[in-house]
């Protein structure tokens, strides 16, 4: 996935910077925010499917999958796709910052720098990631909160299926009533730590291959 990921918004930024005649943050938003909904056809029927399988372990996923087809259609599949495609805003968001002051320091480092080194990719990787997941938490935080009401649901004798786009909507609502604003942002330290080191990583190693690809 992130191998798809990568590929498919190399080739769209490209394509995005030549119709706007260079770089541009807007243009890298919307690449990654395209690379990432990309895969959604795939992965999105795939998590549907799986959290009826957990709310309902006594049928198996392929015959979950056929009678959720022949219950409410093919679209009961694809019920998360609005709900996913708001939080590809994410790893879009970590990209279109990390581009942008990328090559906001490679300015100022002069013509013949083309690359970060390890250390600095690492670094403005992590607050990149850091920024992004800042932004979009609050959905994040409510997608959780959505699969316990559906699992609840489940288990109160319901089919355990919300309308996930609505359902992250009331789901924020109920934390801002009950813990106001901050309570959105319940679990946010502990997100940072697990995803902050991994995405640096990655951020530092696409900036050596790339250097090694030019070379």
């Amino acid at each position: 996935e992130k191998f798809m990921y990568f590929y498919v918004y190399s080739a769209l930024r490209r394509a995005l910077q030549a119709l706007r005649g260079g770089p541009s943050f807007v243009a890298d938003l919307l690449a990654g925010s395209l690379a990432e909904i990309a895969h959604l056809p795939v992965s999105v029927p795939l998590e549907t499917v799986l959290i009826k399988v957990v709310n309902s372990p006594q049928q198996g996923t392929i015959a979950t999958a056929v009678a959720a087809v022949r219950e409410k259609g093919v679209q009961e599949l694809y019920a998360g796709t609005l709900a996913s495609a708001l939080l590809s805003a994410k790893p879009a968001v970590q990209l279109a910052t990390f581009e942008w002051v990328r090559s906001w320091l490679l300015r100022r480092r002069g013509a013949g720098a083309s690359a970060l080194s390890a250390a600095q990719a690492f670094l403005l990787g992590a607050l990149a990631r850091a920024f992004a997941t800042v932004v979009v938490f609050p959905y994040i935080r409510a997608k959780f909160m959505l699969k316990n009401m559906e699992r609840a649901g489940a288990a109160a004798g319901g089919d355990g299926v919300l309308a996930p786009l609505r359902g992250m909507h009331r789901a924020m609502a109920l934390v801002v009533q009950r813990q106001g604003v901050g309570g959105l942002y319940q679990g946010l330290w502990q997100e940072l730590a697990r995803a902050t080191t991994s995405a640096a990583l990655l951020m530092a190693v696409r900036e050596r291959l790339t250097l090694l690809i030019k070379a």
